[in-house]
């Protein structure tokens, strides 16, 4: 089932960030339950979708010059051990350049009003600057309120490609 499945990719999710926390945290996962795990992300990995405005800065970027990728999977290695691949937005695998659209379900609001990112998207995040990818968040709020997409999106790749 869908909650199943949930539950299985946060699985995943711990089991690959466990590589890189202090300590001796290493989770022995029994091999049917590792078998199960790998299955819910290799389906999640194998199901993502293009968005219309993921779309739309595909072509900004591509007219700014920028080669890339729309839904690149790329392997996750952290700490030496395969776990699966991961789908990247918009990415360069060359220059380990990744743009990642982040629509209203990335978020979550905190009692102050605010938004920030919720668990899943922070953990991308992490996961790839944990192996090397330079990573840039497209707000899709900040996204709809830019009178000038093209100069935006070229500011933010030219702060990806100098950092």
């Amino acid at each position: 089932t869908h909650k199943d499945t949930k539950n299985l990719l946060q699985l995943h999710q711990a089991a690959m960030i466990a590589p890189l926390l202090e300590g001796e945290l290493r989770p022995e996962v029994p091999a049917p339950l590792g078998e199960a795990i790998e299955w819910a992300a290799k389906a999640a990995a194998d199901s993502h979708s293009v968005s219309s405005a993921q779309d739309d800065l595909s072509k900004i970027c591509r007219e700014l010059g920028w080669d890339h990728v729309l839904e690149l999977k790329t392997p996750v290695v952290l700490a030496g051990r395969a776990h699966g691949n991961i789908s990247i937005d918009l990415g360069c695998a060359q220059k380990k350049i990744a743009l990642e659209f982040n629509g209203p379900s990335h978020y979550i609001l905190s009692d102050d009003g605010s938004r920030r990112e919720n668990g899943p998207t922070a953990f991308r995040g992490r996961v790839l600057k944990a192996m090397g990818w330079k990573v840039e968040s497209i707000d899709w709020k900040e996204w709809e309120d830019q009178p000038d997409r093209m100069e935006w999106v070229a500011s933010k790749l030219t702060q990806l490609q100098q950092s």
